[in-house]
């Protein structure tokens, strides 16, 4: 299914300014390099959160309690067993 994640992060920065012309470049630097450092976080924090959820709720084992052959998966057939019953 569709998983969304909600994430809140309050920061602070100090843009230097040298003179008005140069406001709206160094501001959007400023943010730039803020949401960079932000996604970066998120990237790290995230990045193995699926995998681990995953994990934890995959079965071990088919219903069969038996392993499943992937190099025998050829002679698998359902048709065969439900001839079979």
């Amino acid at each position: 299914g569709n998983v969304q994640f909600e994430s809140r992060k309050q920061v602070s920065a100090t843009v230097s300014i040298s003179s008005p012309d140069t406001f709206g470049a160094a501001l959007s630097q400023k943010v730039k390099e803020v949401e960079d450092g932000y996604h970066k976080f998120l990237d790290e924090q995230y990045g193995g959160a699926a995998e681990a959820a995953f994990k934890g709720i995959r079965r071990k084992m088919p219903r069969t309690q038996q392993k499943f052959q992937w190099g025998q998966v050829a002679s698998y057939s359902l048709a065969r067993e439900l001839t079979n019953r």
